[in-house]
């Protein structure tokens, strides 16, 4: 009986015959680019789960907190500054935040308090800052949440669907997106392998035309 070729590979004169030689450095050349793709796409996935699954939960911790702060007492209170300030870092590009003082009267004490919201405001541009602190300028009255057990503690705005848009969700879709690229890679290596047992590396040698 006689065998044909499998394969013709362009650019040489006739049928060129692979010997097991050229067939293992080719196997282990192939399984070391795969192995180097895995890697990379293991190193990424990783990434991605751990960036969600922080953003997830500090989103969740920020979510309960603005959600209890929200049944808090309202106190009025009264604007004393509003400023954007640059925030102090060195060797970076600048970064500007919002100072926020008010002051309420609470059983005849006057307090005093800076806390605008849970997270602080922060910005590349001083602009973007200004516009998120013009409803709280200089003499103007507003609502405060204040902490029934520590009067101290008080904030000027909370609201806990802010955290679900700004970070739980990104957290859900990029744990989403690890997901859906496990289940790619773990669909491409069982088409790899059904791929090398059908038209294989054989460990034996592929018959020679007699």
């Amino acid at each position: 009986m006689r065998y044909q070729s499998a394969y013709h590979y362009p650019g040489s004169k006739g049928i060129h015959h692979a010997t097991p030689r050229d067939r293992k450095a080719h196997a282990v050349n192939s399984r070391q680019r795969s192995a180097g793709r895995i890697e990379s796409f293991d190193i990424i996935r990783f990434s991605l789960i751990m960036i969600g699954l922080m953003l997830f939960i500090v989103g969740l911790a920020h979510f309960s907190s603005a959600h209890t702060i929200k049944g808090w007492d309202q106190r009025e209170v009264t604007i004393t500054r509003a400023d954007v300030v640059r925030m102090p870092y060195k060797d970076r590009a600048p970064v500007f935040t919002a100072k926020i003082e008010y002051q309420f009267v609470d059983n005849g004490k006057l307090m005093t308090g800076h806390q605008l919201s849970l997270m602080q405001i922060r910005s590349k541009s001083p602009g973007q800052v200004k516009r998120q602190i013009a409803a709280y300028s200089i003499g103007r009255t507003v609502l405060a949440h204040v902490n029934p057990q520590d009067r101290t503690e008080s904030f000027l705005k909370t609201n806990p669907l802010t955290y679900v848009y700004a970070l739980i969700a990104p957290g859900l879709v990029l744990m989403f997106i690890s997901l859906m690229m496990a289940q790619i890679q773990y669909w491409r290596t069982m088409k790899t392998q059904r791929r090398n047992w059908r038209f294989g590396e054989f460990n034996g040698l592929v018959p020679q035309p007699a």
